[in-house]
């Protein structure tokens, strides 16, 4: 099993805990500067931004039930320039991934849900439960899902490596710039640009515009904008003026022109 879960480096670790909370998220591990949220779909980590992750910035990351499997299976199969390596890091093993566009990420161990972990299972709260079929995209209605964007100029070869790690192919625009990918809870998105990064953004499966009211009692502006792809809700980003967090609301047809964030 692979979870997406990206971290989201903050120098306002209220606000943003506060616009979590406000989309539904649930705490499932909180040390103060490391925060892991559970949303309806998938998983993201808060982090206190420093001089090496600067505030704004956000990195790849996903969880798995067995790191070790995982990044053995991976390595077997995925493209020449993707690097994978078991390393013990500050909280515990982890798997290294290291990219042809030079991106790095980890994944880590699976963060056990509160509510669940006193019992022999792990956390199955209802962002775990695999889609019964693969046709399924796994984001039910009223769901809100987790959508980090790898920003690359090889797209091609990001989305082989995702899909190496367990991901599987969901929407492709006829131009391939755009390509999402759903984990056993989440999803993660390839979107073709000049440089290598990562921004985050969401999916909601039903009408973004229910999403408004929690969002503005909590003291966060939103508003819904109407384009050719489909609507989205945009709310300003708690850490860099002028830029927003992106909440697309789930469409049923190809994305063929998607903007990054």
């Amino acid at each position: 099993m692979i979870v997406s879960r990206p971290v989201r480096f903050t120098g306002n670790m209220a606000a943003h805990r506060g616009l979590l909370e406000a989309l539904g998220g649930r705490i499932l591990s909180d040390f103060g500067t490391w925060v892991v949220y559970s949303v309806g779909y998938g998983r993201i980590a808060l982090h206190t931004a420093d001089e090496s992750s600067p505030a704004g910035s956000c990195m790849l990351g996903f969880e798995a039930d067995d790191i070790h499997l995982v990044a053995a299976s991976a390595q077997a199969t995925a493209p020449w320039g993707t690097r994978i390596r078991i390393t013990e890091a500050t909280h515990g093993t982890t798997a290294m991934v290291t990219a042809a566009d030079g991106l790095t990420f980890t994944i880590d161990a699976l963060t056990l849900d509160p509510d669940t972990s006193g019992s022999d299972e792990r956390a199955r709260d209802d962002d775990l439960r695999p889609s019964d079929t693969a046709a399924d995209d796994g984001v039910r209605p009223g769901q809100l899902a987790v959508l980090p964007l790898w920003l690359t100029g090889q797209t091609e070869h990001a989305v082989d490596t995702l899909v190496a790690l367990g991901a599987r192919e969901r929407v492709r625009s006829d131009s391939g710039n755009w390509v999402d990918l759903r984990t056993d809870a989440g999803l993660v998105a390839v979107h073709r640009a000049e440089h290598t990064a990562v921004t985050l953004s969401f999916e909601y499966a039903g009408d973004v515009e229910k999403l408004i009211e929690p969002l503005r009692d909590a003291g966060h502006e939103a508003n819904v904008i109407d384009e050719p792809h489909g609507r989205t809700l945009r709310v300003p980003d708690p850490d860099l003026d002028g830029a927003e967090v992106w909440i697309n609301q789930t469409q049923s047809d190809l994305y063929t022109n998607h903007g990054a964030q």
